[in-house]
């Protein structure tokens, strides 16, 4: 029996796709630029089982691949914006293939277009991933049999940046915070290495989300659609009833809009200089809470849950720091042992 959905593309033009299923056989689909042709198609189609069985295999029926992203971006709900930018260029550049010309090789080409576009080993496994997703729909609803990204293995990817503040460097920048005119730097800059919080995280910080009693915050809506509760040291809840603060003000307010956050980047760079601290960017204040807690034993999986990561594969970057302190452990503890 044939069903017609219909589809508002991103261009704001309908198309309509038929869905039919004959007995067990697999789905048969096809999309139409008008409802008259897809309602004719099914007819002419359910009228002739054996011209049914022949095109029996969805991926060759017209299915294309722009009409299947539509549909895919229309029902997706992650927070990872960078989704639609992605599947916007494979929509663009590939969206007029249909699912049956679409190979291996095809996206091998594409994401080959993508690298010499300057485009790094995890970013285009990000596009893999993400077209990869649009053709798992496709096998979840009309039966395709095979998802082609699933033949294309992995790019290695950089393990990225890790600078983090030496033990000197810490002391000389939160004494230089302590001194800046801006009475908030400290508290912050204490906040980011103590929680490994993002900056925009760190920013979005409200007042109701801070339970001093219980020495912890809350930060809603993550970067991976969480909820991630921060333990708080007994530094940062002094500084934070210094200026404690109630309901939805945020912690740090900009002094011309108290609604938004305050921007912070002069007394930051003063900082950094009075430091003498040199290659910093606010972002590593997050690595220097990573590398602390690999340094004294934590493992990647406990890092990762400190900084909000959904795996330990964006965490494996501190892997070497967590071996040199095993070695440590091991040099301290056993390295007596033997003859």
């Amino acid at each position: 029996m044939a069903t017609i959905q219909k589809i508002t593309l991103k261009s704001g033009k309908a198309s309509y796709r038929v869905f039919i299923r004959l007995g067990n056989d697999k789905p048969i689909t096809k999309t139409f630029k008008n409802k008259k042709s897809a309602i004719e198609y099914s007819r002419r189609i359910e009228g002739d089982n054996e011209l049914a069985l022949a095109m029996g295999d969805p991926v060759t029926n017209g299915l294309l691949l722009s009409t299947l992203i539509d549909e895919y971006t229309g029902q997706f709900s992650g927070k990872d914006k960078n989704v639609f930018y992605r599947l916007a260029w494979w929509y663009e550049h590939y969206g007029y293939m249909s699912l049956a010309d679409i190979s291996h090789t095809t996206i091998r080409k594409g994401l080959k277009q993508l690298s010499d576009a300057g485009r790094q080993g995890g970013t285009l496994n990000r596009y893999k991933a993400n077209l990869s997703s649009v053709f798992q729909l496709a096998k979840e609803n009309y039966g395709l049999s095979i998802n082609p990204c699933r033949e294309i293995t992995a790019k290695p990817e950089s393990s990225g940046r890790v600078r983090f503040l030496s033990e000197h460097e810490r002391a000389a920048l939160l004494k230089a915070s302590k001194a800046s005119q801006w009475d908030k730097l400290y508290l912050i800059v204490l906040l980011a290495i103590t929680t490994g919080a993002r900056r925009g995280e760190l920013l979005k910080l409200c007042w109701r989300d801070i339970d001093i009693k219980g020495r912890r915050a809350t930060i809603y809506d993550t970067k991976n659609g969480k909820n991630r509760v921060l333990p708080l040291t007994n530094e940062v809840i002094n500084e934070l009833k210094r200026f404690q603060g109630i309901g939805n003000t945020v912690l740090f307010p900009s002094i011309s809009d108290p609604e938004k956050a305050y921007d912070f980047r002069i007394p930051w760079k003063k900082a950094l200089d009075l430091a003498k601290v040199d290659d910093f960017n606010f972002h590593d204040l997050r690595h220097t809470c990573a590398s602390y807690l690999a340094q004294n034993g934590a493992t990647l999986v406990q890092i990762a849950e400190v900084l909000g990561h959904s795996n330990t594969v964006v965490t494996s970057r501190y892997a070497h720091l967590c071996i040199n302190h095993k070695q440590t452990l091991v040099d301290n503890i056993l390295g007596n042992v033997g003859l």
